[in-house]
């Protein structure tokens, strides 16, 4: 699992405090280990005092190297924000902004996605699975058809490839919901074989 660095606008309010525990959570629903030092070091240090501040500089660098990516959340680019993001881009480290819609619409449906993968492949999933999930919400394609391919790959044996190519087909022709999905790729609903991906093509070719 990757370790990833949250960078976030934090100025002392409790409302700072909250975003950045959803923050972390959201992290962990994508498959990453959230580090999040204006969380872990919360009460400790004062960043009020210019002694302070220096001792933050260093303990959010030496986090920071330990790290994969930074994740900066929210449009507030506070001054420990922008410390943040340059200390990344001065270490190398890979930089991704995260809307505040992606953060809202992952909070439920994310979380029921990364359920249902989890239990119906029996395997954890990871942060780039999480990304393209968030990638096809954002793209309108329902959570119902995104658990349901999930549902294919695993009767399929396949891998999330198989998955994300399906998905890539939803997307480019539009099928959104489950009931669009059904029309287009269930010509025999009580085969679920009828989902290979050859035959999905076929049909949504047809049209």
């Amino acid at each position: 699992m990757k370790l990833i660095y949250v960078c976030s606008a934090y100025e002392g309010a409790d409302s700072d405090y909250k975003a950045a525990v959803e923050y972390g959570r959201y992290v962990k629903r994508a498959g990453g280990v959230p580090i999040i030092p204006h969380i872990m070091y919360h009460g400790i240090l004062k960043d009020t005092e210019f002694e302070e501040k220096e001792a933050i500089i260093c303990i959010c660098r030496s986090f920071m190297e330990l790290c994969s990516e930074v994740w900066v959340f929210g449009k507030r680019r506070t001054f420990n924000v922008k410390e943040e993001i340059a200390l990344a881009r001065n270490l190398g480290i890979e930089e991704k902004n995260i809307s505040p819609m992606q953060t809202a619409m992952a909070n439920d449906d994310l979380a029921l996605i990364v359920r249902d993968y989890e239990k119906t492949t029996g395997c954890p999933m990871n942060g780039a699975i999480g990304q393209d999930i968030i990638f096809y919400l954002e793209c309108g394609i329902s959570r119902e058809v995104i658990s349901h391919v999930i549902t294919i790959q695993a009767y399929k044996n396949a891998t999330w490839n198989y998955s994300k190519a399906i998905l890539e087909r939803c997307r480019a022709e539009n099928v959104k919901t489950l009931d669009e999905f059904k029309r287009k790729a269930d010509k025999k609903k009580s085969n679920k074989a009828s989902y290979d991906l050859d035959a999905f093509e076929k049909l949504i070719n047809s049209d």
